[in-house]
């Protein structure tokens, strides 16, 4: 009788050593494998660094873990059917999310902010749901043939086995992976925002994702809107060359074209110190602001090139903040298909709870087109006087989430072409202040897009069609000029060179309408820029039988 007590003790000892190890293995892949393989696989895409993730991942690892373990011990000490219950949904829970983020992750939707209609992806929740479904079943089917404590027993093998796995894949990922260093990070202020010199500026306005024809659809809808732009040339034949923001804005002040034959930050390095435009603006004296949003178009330039960057330690101003980062950042790939709409809108919410550790008198950028227009409205801040300026001033524009009516009511969704229009009330206001505080005459403007609409079917645009406009210095129209020659974004330092001379719009380009032309475009999907497509436009930009890919396709090596 000694020995038979002595054996079930000892069972049970195993018994509950079993559970505590399917729960680890679970908590593992949860909360530190799941966050730290997303973020290290896209760093650039994240403003913190991987050892600041370190203690909210382990946090939550340590919480889920201490919070499974109490589950158990409750149960066990209630009988050990339900121990041994708690214990195989654990397992279901951990074979159901490794196979999801390891292996059913073949078609999952780009996380590009705009919202995603996981009704059409029927293949991929059946696949899901049958997934959960066979392991559950497979699970049940165990127990009923062999017993629970059996089922718990070979499940801590199985889930140290996975946990092995996760290890050396996280582990080796981290070896052959160059972890960008943030930890002083540079930043754009905007100081100097809306100062202009009396003598000359150049002034680059980018409105983010605004297309072309969606542009004139809105424009149609009020006499007024043209009048705005009645200085102006829109280019409306134009080809841009890239689909995302990430190539397109070094091309746009570079004219230097990536294809994928070095690493994102060494072509961003030598596009920048090559730059003919940055170069002229040095050698003529300009002061020069780059406001920009995004830390990975600041990563590969020099913080003493454009006066408002700076460097300065981003760090969460909330550890709830990071707790809930991180829990998107595991739902994205592991969790059910039916769940992950739950983590989708990581990018929009990455920005919103940082704060940096420097000078607290130092204003930051916000690329925000409400924030731009409150100033405006509020403030108006435009002020002449100094050295000759240029800038480069980066909104939001289009971009996904839409959330203003044309009024900058805020929504919580509006039409794409709506937001077009609330960009024309800002314009209106920002174009009218600086008349006012007489800048406008001897500013040369482009107001463009880095792309085009990448939200919209009706469009029928893989992004290549972005608006164009342009003012030189002193140019005066009695209404919007409307030109069809067929330009590119291959184009820009040309057109950039003769504003600097004082030319006007109808002479920066050499091509005229009716002009025969193939332009260049590379496509490439948002999450991996190693693999570019190339294409030709041979026709109108708006035309999209006259887009076809050239049979060339760059790849990193």
């Amino acid at each position: 009788m000694k020995v038979a007590a002595a054996e079930r003790k000892k069972e049970n000892k195993y018994n509950i050593l079993s559970g505590a190890l399917i729960a680890f293995a679970l908590c593992f892949t949860l909360f530190i494998y799941a966050p730290y393989e997303l973020y290290v696989t896209n760093q650039l895409e994240f403003w913190f660094t991987a050892g600041q993730m370190l203690p909210y991942v382990l946090g939550l690892f340590a919480a889920a873990f201490l919070a499974i373990l109490l589950v158990l011990y409750i149960a066990r000490r209630i009988n050990e059917k339900l121990y041994n219950l708690v214990s195989a949904a654990c397992l279901v829970a951990l074979i159901c999310s490794w196979v999801q983020g390891s292996f059913l992750v073949w078609d999952l939707p780009p996380m590009d902010g705009k919202p995603v209609d996981w009704g059409s992806f029927p293949v991929d929740r059946i696949c899901s749901i049958a997934l959960w479904v066979i392991v559950i079943a497979a699970v049940l089917v165990f127990v009923k043939k062999l017993g629970g404590s059996r089922l718990v027993k070979f499940g801590s093998y199985a889930s140290l086995a996975i946990a092995f796995i996760l290890a050396v894949t996280l582990g080796t990922v981290f070896l052959t992976t160059e972890l960008s260093d943030k930890s002083r990070a540079l930043i754009a202020t905007d100081e100097d925002m809306f100062t202009y010199s009396e003598d000359e500026n150049l002034l680059i306005l980018v409105l983010d994702a605004v297309d072309s024809t969606a542009f004139e659809q809105s424009m149609a809808r009020d006499a007024h809107y043209s009048e705005i732009f009645s200085d102006f040339t829109y280019f409306r034949n134009t080809v841009g060359g890239y689909p995302y923001s990430q190539l397109s804005i070094p091309l746009i002040l570079t004219g230097q074209w990536y294809e994928a034959q070095e690493s994102f930050a060494d072509y961003e390095r030598a596009a920048y110190a090559s730059s003919p435009l940055l170069e002229r603006l040095d050698q003529e004296g300009y002061r020069k602001g780059l406001y920009l949003y995004d830390s990975y178009s600041l990563a590969a330039i020099s913080p003493d090139s454009f006066e408002n960057l700076t460097q300065d330690q981003p760090v969460p101003d909330s550890a709830l903040y990071m707790c809930k980062l991180m829990i998107k950042m595991t739902i994205i790939k592991h969790a059910p298909w039916d769940l992950k709409y739950l983590g989708y809108d990581l990018p929009g919410r990455l920005n919103e709870s940082v704060k940096y550790g420097g000078d607290g008198d130092l204003s930051y950028f916000n690329w925000s087109d409400l924030a731009f227009y409150n100033t405006l409205q509020n403030d108006s801040p435009i002020t002449s006087g100094g050295e000759k300026r240029f800038k480069y001033i980066h909104l939001e524009g289009a971009h996904e989430p839409h959330v203003y009516d044309k009024d900058f009511n805020v929504l919580e969704s509006s039409p794409y072409r709506d937001v077009i229009e609330a960009n024309f009330t800002m314009l209106d206001l920002f174009l009218s202040q600086m008349k006012e505080a007489g800048v406008y005459d001897n500013t040369a403007i482009v107001i463009m897009a880095d792309h085009g609409s990448h939200n919209d079917t009706d469009l029928r645009t893989i992004n290549q069609n972005p608006i164009l406009l342009i003012k030189g210095r002193g140019e005066q129209h009695d209404g919007l000029t409307v030109s069809y020659a067929p330009v590119s974004y291959d184009d820009l330092q040309q057109a950039y060179q003769r504003l600097l001379d004082g030319e006007g719009s109808d002479g920066v380009f050499d091509w005229h309408e009716g002009d025969a032309r193939a332009r260049r475009f590379l496509w490439y999907e948002m999450a991996d820029n190693s693999l570019l497509t190339e294409y030709e436009q041979t026709g109108s930009a708006e035309d999209m039988t006259t887009l076809k890919p050239t049979g060339t396709v760059y790849e990193r090596k």
